[in-house]
């Protein structure tokens, strides 16, 4: 959170603010639209869908045989039922920190 605080200061992009709640707030201050994320990548004329661009991240998982469960919990997925999510109460952040570094590292590579 540290670094979002200094962001916020420093930042002159009207895209890139901190609420309590949100780091990317919708315009009334909630959650962004459902549409928000699609509108941003056409106005950077990049042609994927945001279902798309998560169905590609869920399959690099699979072919780099990334544990199932940080795959799913990286998209905001649950992961357990009523019984093991009453035991389960570790976010596992840094773990999913890692699979997103190694996601990142992978998605910037251009085109082959």
């Amino acid at each position: 959170m540290e670094i979002l605080t200094l962001q916020k200061e420093y930042s002159t992009d009207k895209f890139v603010f901190m609420t309590d709640k949100f780091v990317f707030p919708g315009r009334n201050g909630g959650p962004l639209g459902a549409r928000a994320l699609f509108i941003l990548l056409r106005s950077l004329d990049v042609f994927v869908t945001v279902h798309g661009f998560r169905a590609s991240f869920r399959n690099w998982c699979a072919h780099t045989r990334q544990d199932r469960d940080l795959a799913e919990l990286s998209l905001g997925h649950l992961v357990a039922d009523k019984t093991e999510g009453a035991y389960w109460t570790d976010d596992m952040l840094s773990e999913r920190r890692s699979v997103m570094a190694q996601w990142a590292s992978y998605a910037a590579q251009p085109p082959s």
